[in-house]
Protein backbone atom coordinates (compact mmCIF):
# COMPACT_ATOMS: atom_id res chain seq x y z
CA UNK A 1 0.00 0.00 0.00
CA UNK A 2 1.52 3.54 -1.23
CA UNK A 3 1.79 6.08 1.88
CA UNK A 4 0.69 9.73 0.98
CA UNK A 5 3.43 12.03 -0.05
CA UNK A 6 4.46 14.65 3.05
CA UNK A 7 6.71 17.33 2.71
CA UNK A 8 8.73 17.37 6.26
CA UNK A 9 5.54 15.72 8.24
CA UNK A 10 2.59 18.27 6.33
CA UNK A 11 0.33 15.72 4.08
CA UNK A 12 0.95 16.86 0.69
CA UNK A 13 -2.28 17.24 -1.42
CA UNK A 14 -2.68 17.84 -6.01
CA UNK A 15 -4.86 20.84 -6.81
CA UNK A 16 -7.10 19.49 -8.01
CA UNK A 17 -9.33 22.17 -9.68
CA UNK A 18 -10.49 23.09 -12.12
CA UNK A 19 -9.87 19.50 -13.26
CA UNK A 20 -8.38 19.42 -17.00
CA UNK A 21 -9.67 16.27 -18.92
CA UNK A 22 -10.70 14.67 -16.13
CA UNK A 23 -7.51 14.68 -14.27
CA UNK A 24 -6.22 17.23 -11.79
CA UNK A 25 -4.95 20.21 -12.16
CA UNK A 26 -1.37 19.99 -10.85
CA UNK A 27 -1.12 16.75 -13.62
CA UNK A 28 -1.96 19.63 -16.20
CA UNK A 29 0.23 21.85 -14.66
CA UNK A 30 3.52 19.03 -14.75
CA UNK A 31 3.06 17.52 -18.10
CA UNK A 32 1.85 21.00 -20.24
CA UNK A 33 3.78 24.19 -20.90
CA UNK A 34 2.71 27.58 -21.72
CA UNK A 35 2.04 30.89 -20.11
CA UNK A 36 -1.94 31.49 -21.09
CA UNK A 37 -3.65 28.53 -19.46
CA UNK A 38 -5.83 28.17 -21.73
CA UNK A 39 -3.21 27.37 -24.68
CA UNK A 40 -1.11 24.96 -22.91
CA UNK A 41 0.83 22.73 -24.96
CA UNK A 42 2.06 19.17 -23.51
CA UNK A 43 5.68 18.97 -22.85
CA UNK A 44 7.28 15.62 -23.38
CA UNK A 45 10.34 16.63 -21.20
CA UNK A 46 7.80 17.48 -18.26
CA UNK A 47 6.07 14.33 -18.64
CA UNK A 48 9.67 12.17 -18.65
CA UNK A 49 10.41 14.02 -15.07
CA UNK A 50 6.83 13.76 -13.27
CA UNK A 51 8.14 10.48 -11.52
CA UNK A 52 11.01 13.56 -9.97
CA UNK A 53 8.57 15.68 -8.11
CA UNK A 54 7.85 13.07 -4.99
CA UNK A 55 11.11 12.07 -4.37
CA UNK A 56 12.17 16.06 -4.76
CA UNK A 57 9.29 16.98 -2.10
CA UNK A 58 9.72 14.11 0.65
CA UNK A 59 13.50 13.90 0.47
CA UNK A 60 14.11 17.66 0.33
CA UNK A 61 16.02 17.82 3.64
CA UNK A 62 17.93 14.18 3.43
CA UNK A 63 19.16 15.50 -0.03
CA UNK A 64 20.93 19.00 1.26
CA UNK A 65 18.02 20.44 -1.46
CA UNK A 66 17.46 24.26 -1.72
CA UNK A 67 14.02 25.52 -0.54
CA UNK A 68 12.52 28.63 0.15
CA UNK A 69 9.62 30.99 0.52
CA UNK A 70 8.52 33.22 -2.72
CA UNK A 71 7.32 35.86 -0.59
CA UNK A 72 7.42 37.70 -3.80
CA UNK A 73 4.90 35.46 -5.90
CA UNK A 74 1.25 36.28 -5.40
CA UNK A 75 0.10 36.32 -1.61
CA UNK A 76 3.27 34.26 -0.33
CA UNK A 77 2.14 31.15 1.61
CA UNK A 78 4.74 29.29 -1.90
CA UNK A 79 7.50 27.29 -1.17
CA UNK A 80 9.67 26.29 -4.20
CA UNK A 81 12.24 23.51 -4.11
CA UNK A 82 15.51 23.43 -5.72
CA UNK A 83 16.62 20.02 -7.76
CA UNK A 84 20.14 21.06 -9.08
CA UNK A 85 20.64 18.45 -11.66
CA UNK A 86 24.57 18.19 -12.65
CA UNK A 87 24.05 17.49 -16.55
CA UNK A 88 20.48 18.49 -17.58
CA UNK A 89 17.97 21.10 -16.99
CA UNK A 90 17.14 22.24 -13.12
CA UNK A 91 14.05 20.84 -11.83
CA UNK A 92 11.74 23.42 -9.86
CA UNK A 93 8.75 21.90 -7.91
CA UNK A 94 6.31 24.82 -6.29
CA UNK A 95 3.99 24.04 -2.94
CA UNK A 96 1.15 25.99 -1.62
CA UNK A 97 0.78 26.09 2.51
CA UNK A 98 -2.57 25.99 3.67
CA UNK A 99 -3.42 25.59 7.37
CA UNK A 100 -3.27 21.44 7.82
CA UNK A 101 -1.66 20.47 4.50
CA UNK A 102 0.61 21.91 1.78
CA UNK A 103 -0.92 21.40 -1.91
CA UNK A 104 1.59 20.53 -4.57
CA UNK A 105 0.94 23.55 -7.22
CA UNK A 106 3.37 22.03 -10.53
CA UNK A 107 6.43 21.06 -11.01
CA UNK A 108 9.09 21.44 -13.96
CA UNK A 109 12.35 21.89 -15.03
CA UNK A 110 14.39 25.08 -15.86
CA UNK A 111 15.01 25.56 -19.57
CA UNK A 112 16.87 28.47 -19.46
CA UNK A 113 20.53 29.43 -17.68
CA UNK A 114 19.11 32.64 -17.15
CA UNK A 115 15.79 30.81 -15.14
CA UNK A 116 18.20 29.24 -12.64
CA UNK A 117 20.42 32.53 -12.02
CA UNK A 118 17.02 34.14 -11.02
CA UNK A 119 15.97 31.52 -9.08
CA UNK A 120 19.23 31.39 -7.03
CA UNK A 121 19.37 35.38 -6.58
CA UNK A 122 15.71 34.70 -5.41
CA UNK A 123 16.97 32.04 -3.33
CA UNK A 124 20.45 33.87 -1.91
CA UNK A 125 17.92 37.18 -0.87
CA UNK A 126 15.36 35.20 1.15
CA UNK A 127 18.70 33.27 2.70
CA UNK A 128 19.84 37.07 3.37
CA UNK A 129 16.50 37.75 4.70
CA UNK A 130 15.44 35.29 7.35
CA UNK A 131 19.13 34.78 8.30
CA UNK A 132 18.79 31.36 9.30
CA UNK A 133 18.55 27.67 7.85
CA UNK A 134 14.93 26.23 8.11
CA UNK A 135 13.91 22.79 8.15
CA UNK A 136 10.82 21.41 5.72
CA UNK A 137 8.40 21.71 9.06
CA UNK A 138 10.10 24.98 10.36
CA UNK A 139 8.95 26.73 7.02
CA UNK A 140 5.88 25.65 6.66
CA UNK A 141 5.31 26.48 10.83
CA UNK A 142 6.60 30.14 10.09
CA UNK A 143 4.18 30.74 7.00
CA UNK A 144 1.04 29.45 8.96
CA UNK A 145 2.05 31.46 11.61
CA UNK A 146 1.64 34.62 9.73
CA UNK A 147 -1.74 33.92 8.16
CA UNK A 148 -4.73 36.47 9.17
CA UNK A 149 -6.30 34.13 11.72
CA UNK A 150 -9.94 34.39 9.55
CA UNK A 151 -10.37 34.18 5.78
CA UNK A 152 -13.82 36.21 5.46
CA UNK A 153 -14.24 35.72 1.69
CA UNK A 154 -17.75 36.09 1.67
CA UNK A 155 -20.07 39.68 1.72
CA UNK A 156 -21.53 40.70 5.68
CA UNK A 157 -25.06 39.34 5.55
CA UNK A 158 -26.97 41.37 7.83
CA UNK A 159 -28.79 39.61 10.90
CA UNK A 160 -26.02 36.32 10.34
CA UNK A 161 -23.27 36.26 12.82
CA UNK A 162 -20.47 33.91 12.60
CA UNK A 163 -19.66 31.84 15.61
CA UNK A 164 -17.02 34.02 17.05
CA UNK A 165 -18.90 36.79 17.04
CA UNK A 166 -22.31 35.37 18.37
CA UNK A 167 -23.97 37.15 21.23
CA UNK A 168 -22.88 35.98 25.44
CA UNK A 169 -26.51 35.95 25.86
CA UNK A 170 -28.52 33.53 23.53
CA UNK A 171 -31.35 33.12 25.53
CA UNK A 172 -31.78 37.18 25.70
CA UNK A 173 -35.24 38.48 23.80
CA UNK A 174 -33.19 40.16 21.30
CA UNK A 175 -31.02 37.65 19.64
CA UNK A 176 -29.27 37.94 16.78
CA UNK A 177 -30.08 35.29 14.22
CA UNK A 178 -26.84 32.55 13.43
CA UNK A 179 -26.02 30.50 10.67
CA UNK A 180 -22.90 28.36 11.64
CA UNK A 181 -19.54 28.00 9.11
CA UNK A 182 -21.75 29.68 6.70
CA UNK A 183 -20.85 28.13 2.98
CA UNK A 184 -22.60 28.93 -0.69
CA UNK A 185 -25.65 27.18 -0.34
CA UNK A 186 -26.23 28.80 3.70
CA UNK A 187 -25.62 31.92 2.47
CA UNK A 188 -27.60 31.89 -1.00
CA UNK A 189 -30.19 30.67 1.09
CA UNK A 190 -30.29 33.30 3.52
CA UNK A 191 -30.63 35.80 0.93
CA UNK A 192 -33.05 34.07 -0.63
CA UNK A 193 -35.20 34.34 2.60
CA UNK A 194 -36.97 37.91 4.15
CA UNK A 195 -35.11 38.76 7.56
CA UNK A 196 -38.25 38.16 9.63
CA UNK A 197 -37.99 33.89 9.29
CA UNK A 198 -34.32 34.17 10.14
Amino acid sequence: MLHKAQFGSHRLHLRYHPAFQERPYAFYHMTHKGNIEDERLPDLRRCERMPWARPTVERTESLGLRFWEQSERRNGRRICIWLDVDNGDDYFVILYVHRRYVRLLTAFYGDSPNYAKKRLKEYEDWKEKVGRDFTPDELVSDIISRMPAVFLSYPAIPGICLPEAQPKNLFSPHKVPVIRAPGPRRIRRALLLPLHLL
